[in-house]
């Protein structure tokens, strides 16, 4: 087996005990998105749960990123959210380059 498959089977074995675990839900929460972005190499991840009007989306819980660039401003639901809706998975693998985020140069600077 290679070493990202792994790594991929190892996360969700953790993720699984995770939710099999009695924890307080918003540290559930913090310790998914952590195993996430360590799974998948990445250097953050976020959580965002869609407003009852489903015109925005609200950092729930976020791993590696700032509080300035977690408070940037309201994210605007969109494109993305439209995608979800109609059932498509949607991953931002690139937040400064990906058309669909509202604050790419924020992103830009996060990354810098």
């Amino acid at each position: 087996m290679k070493k990202t498959e792994e790594n991929y089977y190892q996360s969700l074995y953790e993720i699984t005990a995770m939710l099999n675990s009695e924890r307080d839900p918003r540290a559930l929460l913090q310790s998914i998105v952590e195993s996430v972005a360590k799974a998948t190499g990445v250097k953050a991840c976020s959580l965002m749960l869609l407003t009852p009007d489903r015109e925005a989306l609200l950092h729930t819980v976020a791993y590696g990123l700032s509080d300035w660039y977690l408070r940037k401003g309201p994210v605007r639901a969109g494109k993305i959210i439209s995608d979800v809706l109609e059932g498509k998975a949607v991953a931002i693998l690139n937040a400064s380059e990906d058309e669909r985020v509202l604050y790419r140069e924020q992103a830009k600077k996060r990354r810098d």
